[in-house]
């Protein structure tokens, strides 16, 4: 049976994947701050490794959730999940960079950023990639299949 609709242009879903990625690495970038900024305020929170789970997955989904969207193409999917790691990277040194300059201060010496004693951090980082990956990917399929579920195809 012929697709109802063409995919979506590749141009449309790139600016709106470079969109995301772009509200993902300012919502990085805040939570970031909020993570090394020196206060005793909620720090078991901020310092916790739930914390920064969360700022993955957030920034994953904030990634995905323009191209969810559109119908796009196969290699999509995998063009979110670098545009999710590299928003998690930028906002990261952006956001402790920005403590930096604007507090006039040091990095708080248990928060250098991702030091050797912190490699669980990187593992971590693939929750932003998978979250991405898996969002725009389950989009994927749902347009490739032409949006019948299994229930309802013959």
């Amino acid at each position: 049976m012929p697709r109802s609709r063409p995919a979506s242009p590749m141009g449309a879903v790139i600016a709106l994947l470079l969109f995301g990625g772009a509200v993902a690495t300012g919502l990085s970038i805040v939570m970031t701050f909020f993570r090394v900024y020196r206060s005793p305020i909620a720090l078991g929170l901020r310092s916790s490794t739930g914390y920064y789970v969360a700022e993955c997955a957030l920034v994953g989904l904030f990634t995905a959730v323009g191209v969810l969207f559109t119908r796009p193409r196969a290699a999509v999917p995998i063009a979110a999940a670098v545009a999710a790691y590299v928003a998690l990277g930028v906002g990261e040194r952006i956001g402790s960079a920005g403590y930096v300059l604007l507090m006039h201060r040091d990095l708080p010496p248990e928060w250098i950023i991702k030091s050797a004693a912190d490699l669980h951090f990187y593992a971590w980082d693939l929750v932003a990639v998978g979250t991405a990956g898996v969002l725009v990917g389950l989009r994927f399929a749902i347009a490739a299949s032409g949006g019948r579920g299994a229930s309802q195809s013959q």
